[in-house]
């Protein structure tokens, strides 16, 4: 599959947080999964909306960017520890990268 579809077709699931969880075991995963790696087959995995609020679990500071970010220097990139316990990874904006905190 080339990048441009495998793009384009999960534009949906990241743009609206949209993700998997199992109603075998209560684990939540992102980006969507048609099998639970703990219940296997006997999990049943349904669509779950993310709220979009978390906290960052942790995050990184990109001082040195290749020349396609140059222009946004520096920035944070972070794993968000969204509340219904999935991790996201995304960039840290309309924020100081000075005054983030785990």
């Amino acid at each position: 599959m080339s990048d441009t579809v495998r793009t384009w077709r999960h534009i949906q699931q990241r743009y609206n947080l949209v993700g998997s969880k199992c109603t075998t075991c209560g684990q939540v995963f992102f980006p969507q999964r048609v099998i639970c790696p703990d219940c296997r087959r006997k999990g049943n995995i349904e669509n779950i909306q993310f709220s979009g609020k978390g906290k960052i679990f942790t995050y990184s500071v990109i001082r040195t960017p290749t020349s396609d970010f140059k222009k946004i220097a520096p920035y944070a990139v972070a794993i968000i520890e969204l509340e219904e316990g999935a991790k996201v990874t995304a960039q840290i904006v309309d924020a100081d990268v000075d005054d983030i905190q785990i």
